[in-house]
């Protein structure tokens, strides 16, 4: 009777805690997705201003990796040790090739879209960048021109500063 009842909330937390990790993976990898394709689409459509999230090809690679981490839970949690030492070399890939992704894919996608639309013509407008804590987080605008630049980092500086206003005050 007990050993039953401790069964049945061993299952409630494993599929609880799949679920939460599969949620947040899957949320992470959405947004890195949505803000690649906003890049994408600005190209596309000559914006005046395009936005290069650095951070959101780091979190598609921890995304990816907290994804195969979560399919390797299940496969041990539900169907057992020996289907999941067969799909073994699958996640282990998987989670080298999330790991390239979260240290070395935010680097070479920055390399090549500032080379892509500086062949567009636009300007790397460095007023408005945005540093994070680490490199791997900066936030790139590139404008049209050198003017637009200017007058987009005057925009872009006073709605940062309404909204440390907002939140103090």
């Amino acid at each position: 009777m007990i050993n039953e009842a401790s069964e049945s909330r061993s299952l409630i937390y494993k599929v609880l805690v799949i679920m939460a990790f599969f949620s947040f993976s899957a949320g992470i990898i959405f947004y890195s997705m949505s803000q690649m394709y906003m890049l994408i689409s600005q190209i596309w459509s000559h914006s005046p201003v395009m936005t290069y999230d650095r951070g959101s090809i780091f979190g598609f690679g921890a995304g990816l990796g907290l994804l195969f981490l979560t399919l390797l839970m299940f496969t041990k949690g539900f169907l057992g040790d020996s289907i999941a030492n067969r799909f073994f070399p699958i996640f282990k890939y998987g989670l080298i090739f999330s790991f390239f992704c979260i240290i070395f894919m935010p680097f070479i996608t920055d390399h090549m879209i500032s080379n892509h639309v500086n062949k567009l013509g636009y300007v790397n407008c460095q007023s408005a960048k945005v540093k994070g804590t680490w490199s791997i987080y900066d936030t790139s605008y590139y404008t049209e021109t050198s003017d637009r630049c200017l007058s987009f980092t005057k925009e872009i500086n006073e709605e940062r500063d309404q909204a440390w206003d907002d939140l103090f005050n």
